[in-house]
């Protein structure tokens, strides 16, 4: 400390003023050397303001807006599992505890139905996947499965590889779409006006509805820890299967879309028009 008060007063003597000086006294400006960076940040403050863009915090949004309303049950837990092989062990025990105090919230509810999901007779009842009934209660089960039960996980699987899509199909009265393989991405309904009057469901919806359980059916007992490597494959073959009966249901809705829509718009058009496109395709 006296050493450097020395320095301090032997510079005053001089009259010197160091940048240390400088810095001290508010009354003057700092002077600092022009460098690459000094000139980037000039150039910026120079630019006139414009909306602040976070990229990070824009792609965040999106996948949660992609999570939240464009993807189905199957796709959201097979997303989730693949972040979840992508972390870190610590990082896994740290979300281990959070998961757990999240499910506490509901465990009053569902602790009698994870008792039947974990229990031979119960889950010995359920043998049609095809009935929507027996379908539901499926998924509770698969949903609330033990991680070690792999008695059950056996019925489930040999429930699951008994799924007979072509029959699964004539039950709803609906022909299966022409495949090269005739067994089983994602399903997105089009946008419809809100009806006044409630409808009934037609056949194309119940069979996307279906065949939208049925994939998260599959997805589940494929990634299920309770379930056997071989098992997990069988009903993975079951999985891509449904999944192009879905892209091709969706397909076959767009095109009927497409079609009431060209149908409308020609029924709106005035007479005249239509009269001068039957003349211009007749001579053609």
């Amino acid at each position: 400390m006296l050493k450097m008060k020395l320095q301090m007063r032997t510079g005053e003597e001089r009259g010197d003023k160091t940048h240390e000086d400088d810095s001290l006294d508010p009354s003057k400006p700092r002077l600092a050397a022009p460098t690459a960076t000094s000139s980037l940040i000039s150039e910026r403050l120079q630019q006139p303001p414009g909306p602040r863009k976070h990229a990070t915090q824009l792609d965040k949004e999106t996948v949660f807006e992609w999570f939240g309303l464009h993807s189905n049950p199957a796709k959201r837990i097979e997303f989730m599992c693949g972040l979840l092989h992508m972390c870190q062990p610590l990082e896994l025990r740290f979300l281990g505890s959070y998961l757990e105090d999240l499910a506490r919230k509901d465990y009053h509810v569902l602790r009698d139905h994870e008792c039947r999901a974990n229990t031979l007779s119960e889950v010995g009842m359920l043998t049609n996947a095809l009935d929507p009934v027996v379908r539901s209660k499926l998924l509770v089960f698969l949903s609330l499965l033990g991680s070690d039960n792999r008695e059950c996980a056996g019925i489930l699987s040999r429930v699951l590889n008994n799924v007979d899509l072509a029959l699964f199909y004539r039950n709803y009265d609906y022909s299966l779409p022409p495949f090269r393989d005739p067994l089983p991405q994602t399903f997105y309904p089009p946008y419809r006006e809100p009806e006044k009057e409630p409808r009934e469901l037609s056949a194309s919806d119940t069979t996307a509805e279906a065949l939208e359980q049925l994939a998260l059916l599959f997805t589940m007992a494929s990634l299920h820890p309770a379930f056997h490597f071989h098992q997990k494959e069988v009903v993975r073959g079951l999985l891509e299967k449904t999944e192009l009966l879905l892209e091709e249901e969706r397909r076959q809705r767009q095109l009927r879309l497409n079609a009431q829509t060209a149908t409308t718009d020609l029924q709106k058009q005035p007479e005249s028009t239509i009269i001068v496109v039957i003349w211009r395709c007749s001579h053609c």
